[in-house]
């Protein structure tokens, strides 16, 4: 996590590799897609972990949030062929249990959240999508 204005990094977040991120239209939360399977949204204004995401049987590939900031949907891709929808707002469970380890890595103890949609039998990994404005 960097501070914006002095461009010097805060705290060093590990875990393992994140694949892709993206910021929701109103810059207040940043999602990460990550070799672990997980999808994790993080809370910019007060750097912690909001939502953990779980459910790809793979890597996620890419992730990206719905351009009405109103609406709070993140969509996610994996090499599993799989795209998921996950409604922040069903899913507001704040991640409590979240603590870095020695070695700078996340340890996350929340339950799974179900995603509200998915995707299925895309012949092979899905690598990008697109949304529109209305859909």
């Amino acid at each position: 996590m960097s501070d914006l204005n002095s461009l010097k990094c805060i705290r060093p977040w590990k875990g393992g590799p994140v694949m892709a991120m993206s910021c929701d239209p109103s810059g207040g939360y940043v999602a990460t897609a990550r070799a672990d399977k997980k999808v994790l949204v993080w809370d910019v204004g007060h750097g912690r972990c909001t939502h953990c995401f779980k459910g790809h049987k793979g890597v996620v590939t890419y992730i990206m949030f719905h351009p009405d900031p109103s609406r709070l949907l993140l969509s996610s891709a994996s090499d599993d062929g799989t795209i998921r929808v996950w409604d922040l707002h069903k899913n507001s469970k704040e991640v409590t249990g979240s603590a870095l380890s020695e070695d700078g890595g996340i340890s996350l103890s929340a339950g799974s959240v179900k995603c509200v949609a998915e995707l299925e039998n895309h012949f092979s990994a899905v690598t990008s999508f697109a949304l529109s404005e209305d859909g």
